[in-house]
C-alpha cells in the first residue's frame, strides 16, 4: 500500500530546474519515478523557486520521508540540518544513520 503522501504526479520538471541536472537529460526525468534524484538535487543545489516547486509538487510529508530515508546518504549535513529545521522534524530522526561520518571510512585516504 502506498502512503498518502505518495500521490500520482502529473507535472513535468520546470525548465528553471534543468541546470541542476547537468549530467542527464532533464526532459526525460519523470517527477514521480525519479523523485529521490530530483529531491536530492533541488534540496541541495536549488534556488528558493526550486524549493517552492519541490514542496508544492511533493508536499512537506513526502520531502520529510525523503529526508529520513535518503537524506543522510545524499545531502550534506548543512543542507539536511536546514531542511530538518524548516520542516520542523526532530534532528535525531534525520541524523542518526549518517553515512557522511568520515571517521568511519573503510580506506584511510
Amino acid at each position: 500500500m502506498t502512503p498518502a503522501c505518495y500521490h500520482a504526479l502529473s507535472v513535468s520538471l520546470p525548465a528553471t530546474l534543468h541546470p541542476l541536472f547537468w549530467d542527464c537529460q532533464p526532459e526525460d526525468l519523470d517527477p514521480e519515478a525519479h523523485a529521490p534524484f530530483i529531491l536530492e538535487r533541488v534540496l541541495e543545489y536549488g534556488t528558493l523557486a526550486g524549493a517552492r516547486w519541490a514542496l508544492g509538487t511533493y508536499g512537506p510529508d513526502r520531502v520529510a520521508v525523503f529526508l529520513r530515508t535518503r537524506g543522510t546518504r545524499t545531502l550534506s549535513r548543512k543542507t539536511l540540518a536546514f531542511w530538518t529545521l524548516l520542516l520542523g522534524l526532530e534532528d535525531e530522526a534525520c541524523f542518526e544513520k549518517s553515512s557522511l561520518d568520515h571517521s568511519r571510512r573503510f580506506w584511510n585516504y
